[in-house]
């Protein structure tokens, strides 16, 4: 079955973390995402026409992120930051529903609770942004990770494979589940024509003993005979 790519890697502190923020945020091919303006009119919403932040495609788990914000926490932050990419092929994301950061947003939503502690990283220290790039044969998401307690996080091999395995079982959860269903339905089917086949089998073999007792076969005799001892049944005698 196809399935969902998965690359890691990590920042360390002071290492660039925030332009690889804005990088991913604000490349070609990114669904931009904008906060909704504020509801009162008049002066409110010319300020904030005059003072929005420009266009960007960076989420968080409440929604759209604040792409200056995470930038300064990131330069602040004195632990290292992990950096994720999962992709789809266009027509499992198509299929499937993942053609948008809306829909990225809620898998990762759903299952961020897991994925911390996959990376060592306790629930209330886990932080994350992701952008949704919408290449033309693999949608994917970028995703950047830190813990809130720099000290927190620590990811091994186990770890990722455990991560790709959260998500990649969402993502085709119903497809695995029609699988599931048809081998089981398969091995139903394997069983009931054993059971068939051994009844046959059974039914064979008691017509030929009724076969061998109307031919004068002694009752429970199944027609092999054991050969005789030496000397029985033969008129010889034992010589001393």
């Amino acid at each position: 079955m196809p399935g969902l790519i998965q690359k890691s890697g990590y920042i360390k502190p002071g290492n660039g973390g925030s332009h690889y923020a804005e990088y991913i945020a604000t490349r070609e091919g990114v669904e931009l995402i904008e906060a909704p303006p504020p509801s009162h009119d008049g002066g409110g919403y010319l300020e904030y026409m005059a003072q929005r932040p420009r266009s960007h495609g960076l989420f968080s788990a409440d929604g759209p992120a604040d792409l200056e914000k995470t930038m300064e926490e990131i330069n602040g932050h004195t632990g290292p930051v992990w950096t994720f990419v999962y992709s789809l092929k266009r027509e499992d994301a198509h299929r499937l529903g993942y053609e948008s950061s809306e829909s990225w947003r809620k898998l990762l939503l759903a299952h961020q609770t897991e994925l911390a502690q996959a990376m060592k990283i306790s629930p209330g220290n886990f932080r994350w942004r992701a952008a949704f790039h919408d290449e033309k044969h693999h949608p994917h998401i970028h995703m950047m990770v830190w813990s809130a307690d720099p000290k927190q996080g620590y990811l091994t091999e186990k770890g990722i494979e455990k991560m790709r395995s959260q998500l990649s079982n969402e993502i085709f959860r119903d497809e695995l589940l029609s699988l599931y269903q048809k081998k089981d339905l398969s091995y139903s089917q394997v069983r009931d024509a054993a059971t068939e086949a051994m009844g046959r089998l059974i039914r064979h073999h008691g017509a030929d003993g009724d076969a061998g007792r109307d031919a004068g076969e002694p009752q429970g005799q199944k027609g092999l005979r054991l050969p005789e001892k030496a000397g029985e049944g033969t008129g010889g005698r034992h010589r001393g």
